[in-house]
């Protein structure tokens, strides 16, 4: 499905504001960007955060400003990679300054533009900045990238995230970013960590798999005749293009791994071959069977060792059974 990209806006903004709708046209078509209102008062805003998270299970958080302070710290606990932009860490500094009556300076989704900056947020602000790094997780600070404006007067933020986080970006820009920043510098490192991180969570080849998406290869166990006749050589056969005759190698939108011609020793060459060429063929996803689990009669414990490296390639779908028996190898 299509990606999913969750923006936390700044302050004294809203869902409606400029690097919003920038990050949203720069992703078109390609990911859903979701924008929402954030509450004023940081408790109530990670609580939806969270919510949000859980609900759409977004593939990244990009922040700005207050949105990046509280991304820092949702992000470990929900899993989900970050892009955190000039984030402001001391929250209550920010405020101390600005305390009374504001307005929003995009409109917010319930109509209410006038809020008070008071004491009592700003303890909320300092009791949740206290604990602001408690969930950072060694696991997971390569997921957490901070983008930092080079003439931003307002956030001065970068030697403490580094203290965290490795991984550092600049843009020649102010504290918020305009349009045409966002689209040059936020969006192509957001479109950076999707590409990175969204395929680290194993999602294992169906049990029956009955349709393929355009850039789908389906890999099936087959013999040297290419006599597709039994089990998924015969799915292949009669939905995914494999050609009669032909038992190894791409096929249509289909894979032949020969799995009849003797033991395990034999099987070998021919997922070695299969893995090169998915790690060439990057842009397909490839769903690979029980191969030589069915009418070959071997066990999963005997095949599923021999598709180990692909363990680590974010375009191959092994089943489930293989995925348990090689986690369990290492």
């Amino acid at each position: 499905g299509m990606k999913k990209i969750l923006f936390l806006h700044g302050f004294f903004a809203s869902g409606e504001c400029e690097p919003a709708r920038a990050l949203e046209e720069a992703f078109a078509g390609r990911t859903e960007v979701l924008t929402p209102d954030l509450p004023i008062h940081p408790k109530e805003a990670l609580t939806l955060i969270h919510e949000i998270c859980n609900q759409e299970k977004p593939d990244l958080i990009v922040g700005n400003s207050n949105g990046s302070f509280l991304g820092q710290i949702i992000a470990p606990i929900v899993g989900v990679p970050a892009l955190l932009g000039n984030p402001y860490m001391k929250m209550t500094e920010f405020l101390k300054n600005r305390i009374g009556p504001h307005r929003f300076k995009s409109p917010r989704k319930d109509g209410v533009q006038d809020f008070v900056i008071d004491e009592k947020l700003i303890e909320e602000f300092a009791d949740v900045q206290k604990h602001q790094f408690d969930f950072v997780s060694s696991s997971f600070t390569d997921k957490i990238w901070g983008l930092f404006g080079e003439k931003d007067t307002l956030a001065h933020f970068e030697p403490l995230f580094a203290r965290y986080y490795p991984n550092i970006f600049h843009f020649p820009g102010g504290h918020t970013p305009t349009a045409q920043e966002v689209k040059a510098y936020y969006a192509p490192l957001a479109e950076k960590m999707l590409i990175k991180f969204t395929f680290v969570i194993m999602e294992y080849t169906p049990e029956h798999i009955t349709e393929l998406g355009p850039d789908d290869i389906f890999v099936f166990g087959s013999n040297l005749e290419g006599r597709h006749l039994g089990g998924a050589a015969r799915t292949a056969y009669q939905n995914f293009g494999a050609v009669w005759g032909q038992g190894v190698g791409m096929q249509g939108q289909s894979y032949a791994i020969p799995t009849m011609q003797g033991g395990v020793e034999t099987i070998k060459p021919y997922v070695d071959d299969f893995i090169r060429l998915a790690r060439e063929w990057d842009q397909n996803t490839f769903y690979v069977t029980r191969i030589g689990c069915g009418i070959a009669g071997f066990t999963d414990e005997e095949i599923a060792p021999l598709f180990a490296e692909a363990m680590e390639l974010y375009n191959v779908r092994l089943p489930k059974s293989f995925v348990k028996i090689i986690e369990r190898m290492k």
